[in-house]
């Protein structure tokens, strides 16, 4: 638990470049939601473990959006599987306040960051 910690307080590299949005601002929900799960599918096969997670934070950051209707967030949850759903709000949660803290992980992983917030 310990090392995840340090792991998640990591300070290098100190300049991050973030992969841009998967999305525009404009696009439908459904449009959003789809464009997320494509990146994610593909940072998946392609086991890049950082954008991977950076996609399921946009993937939450969609899922926890203030101004979306409830007929929205139900639009949402019918594209995502229930894991996926689970995974995004848990990993937007704990880098909602630094994203590009993502990229300087070395342990965090899905499983990681779901076991992470069960441990609370």
């Amino acid at each position: 638990m310990e090392t995840i910690l340090q792991d998640l307080a990591e300070l290098e590299p100190f300049h991050v470049i973030l992969p841009p949005c998967p999305y525009n601002i404009n696009d439908s929900i459904s449009r959003k939601t789809r464009r997320v799960k494509e990146h994610i599918a593909r940072t998946k096969y392609l086991k890049q473990r950082h954008k991977q997670l950076y996609y399921y934070y946009c993937l939450g950051q969609l899922l926890e959006d203030v101004d979306l209707t409830k007929a929205q967030r139900l639009e949402i949850k019918h594209q995502v599987t229930s894991y996926q759903y689970v995974v995004a709000i848990r990993i937007y949660r704990i880098f909602e306040h630094s994203v590009d803290q993502i990229f300087r992980t070395n342990l965090v992983d899905l499983k990681v960051s779901t076991n992470l917030l069960l441990m609370k």
